[in-house]
């Protein structure tokens, strides 16, 4: 294949990614020598091409190319970690992981490969809770602070939980993981007046509606309840996700 083939082809898939066609991208990618191509930028996109195809084997094979290429290639480093992970080859990702920490001791990036080899690993839920805790030090990340929250759901610790989760609103005010956090926080206690103003903002108008009258028939049981004698059984309503 020429240069001036090549660079038709590249461009082809250039156009079926923006399409997101990525199987019809990679069905083209397939047919280039990539050992031939020297550009670092390229081989580490056709690798997303072929990580996103669920091709591990050939995005891990590119990405070593890159990395051979551009030895100070943190970002290639911390792929190829979060690629070993995705194929079950910890002990590669652990390496990849140490590898990391060497090129860049203080990128807080090292604290979310780290969290995904212990998740792999099915480490313990304090060693996870610990790795993110690390990193909240550091860095705020909305995502990760949201894990964080759900770890402290998991364990138990409710008052950690609902702080977390109000941090978290507080800091990011929209998004999705402010509407999980939410959602989070009202299985343990209710919204506060602003939140409960800020959840309904981002619902559609189905889900607001659904959200309000399940609200009100929560609301209405409580008050059910506490005119009840002490001696009477009252069942409560399921409300689903907003319990």
């Amino acid at each position: 294949m020429d240069k001036y083939e090549y660079n038709l082809r590249n461009e082809e898939i250039n156009t079926l990614i923006g399409r997101r066609e990525f199987q019809k991208a990679v069905a083209i990618a397939d047919t280039i020598d990539w050992t031939k191509v020297r550009s670092v930028k390229t081989l580490c996109k056709i690798s997303d091409l072929y990580k996103i195809n669920k091709r591990y084997k050939e995005s891990k094979i590119l990405l070593e190319q890159a990395l051979v290429r551009f030895p100070n290639g943190k970002s290639i480093v911390s792929s190829l970690c979060e690629l070993c992970i995705k194929m079950n080859d910890i002990i590669g990702a652990t390496e990849y992981y140490k590898q990391f920490v060497q090129m860049a001791p203080t990128d807080n990036i090292k604290f979310i490969l780290l969290y995904k080899i212990y998740e792999a690993q099915e480490a313990t839920l304090d060693e996870r809770i610990e790795v993110l805790e690390s990193l909240k030090k550091r860095e705020r990340i909305e995502k990760w602070c949201y894990e964080l929250a759900k770890l402290y759901h998991r364990t138990g610790l409710t008052s950690k939980c609902v702080e977390e989760c109000d941090d978290l609103i507080l800091w990011f005010r929209e998004g999705k993981y402010v509407k999980k956090a939410m959602e989070l926080k009202m299985l343990h206690q209710q919204l506060t007046q602003p939140q409960d103003v800020l959840y309904q903002n981002m619902l559609d108008p189905d889900e607001r509606a659904a959200y309000i009258d399940q609200t009100a028939s929560h609301s209405a049981v409580d008050e059910r309840v506490e005119e009840e004698p002490d001696d009477v059984l009252v069942k409560t309503v399921d409300v689903g996700q907003y319990s």
